[in-house]
C-alpha cells in the first residue's frame, strides 16, 4: 500500500508538471546542414527530376498530337479533298513489252455517302486511255491465181504460208455515274452507267512462210478472188471508231486509309456499241498514294464469252481538284498534294 504521505503528495507533483512549472521550452528540429563538398542540396535535387519528368511528359504529349493530327483520315478537309480529284499520266502496254503506249487522264468524283449516316453515295468521273488486247497469232495459208493467157485452157497458182499477227488496242474517252449503297465496311453495291467514244484499231502483220506454185487446168481452179499475194512483212491498220454504251450492276470496295485509298470495283452487265449487244464483264481498280500524290491503276473489260479481254494499265500525278486550281490561280496550295 501507499504510504499516506505519497498519497498526499503525487496529486502535487502532477499538478506541477501538468502546469508546465518544469517544462522545457519547445525547441525547433535542427536542419541539417550540407557538408561543402555536397554538390547540391536534396531539396534541389528533387526539383530538377520532378522538372525533367514535367518536360517529358510534355514532349511525349505533343508528339502524340502531331501524330494523331497527321493521321487523322476524316476531317473535313481532307474528306473534301479526297472526294474531288484529277490525274495524268501514261498508260502503259506489258502484253508486248511494258511500254507507255499513250496518255491518261481522269477526274473522278467519290462520295460514299451524301450526309452522315446517308448509305447512299454516287461514283463518277470522266477518263481517257488506252487498252491493250492481247496478240493474236495464226498459220495461214492461201492461194492466187495467174490466167497465163486470156481464155486459156491453164491457170497459174501460187500459194503462200503465211504467219498472221493481229495486234489491238481500244482507244476510251469515257464518262460514267453511278449510285452506290453502303453494305458493310469499305464494301458497296453499286450501279454503273458509262457512254463514250471508243476506236477498236487492229494491225495486222503477215510473215510469209513458204511460197509454192502450180499449173492446173482453169475449171478445176477453186480460189477466191479477194486473196492477193502478201510481201514477206507486210502491215495494215484497221481502225473502227463508234460510241459505246455500258450499263450494269456490281460491287464497290472503297477502303480509306491515313495516307492511301483502295478503290476496286466489279461489274456485270450489258454493252451496246452500233448494233451489237454484247453482255460483259468490267473489273476496275485504283490504288492511290496520297503523300506522295501518285496513283497506280487499270481496268479489265471483256464479254462474258470469255474471248480475250481489253486490259488497261496506268500510272499517273494524282491531285485534289483545290489544289489544281491554287495552282493554275496562282494560289498557294501547300506542299501537300492532297
Amino acid at each position: 500500500m501507499i504510504p499516506r504521505q505519497m498519497a498526499l503528495v503525487l496529486p502535487l507533483v502532477l499538478s506541477i508538471v501538468s502546469s508546465g512549472i518544469w517544462a522545457q521550452e519547445p525547441v525547433e528540429p535542427a536542419v541539417p546542414v550540407p557538408a561543402p563538398s555536397d554538390p547540391v542540396t536534396p531539396e534541389v535535387a528533387t526539383t530538377d527530376t520532378t522538372e525533367l519528368t514535367r518536360t517529358h511528359a510534355v514532349s511525349v504529349v505533343d508528339e502524340i498530337r502531331r501524330m494523331l493530327v497527321i493521321s487523322r483520315p476524316d476531317s473535313v478537309e481532307r474528306q473534301a479533298n479526297r472526294r474531288y480529284r484529277v490525274g495524268i499520266g501514261a498508260s502503259f502496254n506489258f502484253l508486248d513489252g511494258f511500254k507507255a503506249t499513250d496518255i491518261y487522264g481522269d477526274v473522278s468524283i467519290r462520295i460514299p455517302q451524301f450526309t452522315a449516316g446517308s448509305p447512299w453515295g454516287v461514283d463518277a468521273g470522266l477518263y481517257n486511255g488506252r487498252a491493250t488486247i492481247e496478240p493474236s497469232v495464226n498459220n495461214i495459208s492461201w492461194s492466187v491465181a495467174f490466167p497465163r493467157t486470156p481464155h486459156a485452157d491453164s491457170t497459174h497458182v501460187v500459194t503462200q504460208s503465211l504467219v498472221r499477227t493481229e495486234k489491238a488496242y481500244v482507244d476510251n474517252l469515257t464518262l460514267y455515274v453511278g449510285p452506290s449503297v453502303h453494305a458493310w465496311s469499305s464494301l458497296f453495291l453499286a450501279g454503273h452507267l458509262e457512254v463514250g467514244k471508243r476506236e477498236n484499231v487492229q494491225i495486222v502483220t503477215f510473215e510469209v512462210t513458204d511460197v509454192d506454185s502450180v499449173v492446173l487446168p482453169t475449171n478445176e481452179v477453186r480460189v477466191s478472188p479477194t486473196h492477193r499475194l502478201r510481201e514477206d512483212g507486210e502491215t495494215y491498220t484497221l481502225r473502227t471508231p463508234g460510241y459505246a454504251t455500258f450499263v450494269g450492276v456490281g460491287t464497290l470496295l472503297n477502303h480509306d486509309d491515313a495516307d492511301y485509298n483502295i478503290w476496286h470495283k466489279l461489274l456485270i452487265g450489258l454493252e451496246m456499241m452500233g448494233s451489237e449487244r454484247t453482255w460483259s464483264y468490267v473489273a476496275q481498280f485504283r490504288i492511290t498514294d496520297f503523300d506522295h500524290g501518285f496513283k497506280l491503276g487499270g481496268e479489265i473489260r471483256g464479254s462474258l464469252d470469255f474471248d480475250a479481254p481489253s486490259i488497261a494499265v496506268f500510272l499517273a500525278r494524282d491531285v485534289s481538284i483545290s489544289k489544281l486550281a491554287d495552282f493554275l490561280v496562282g494560289g498557294n496550295g501547300g506542299s501537300s498534294p492532297e
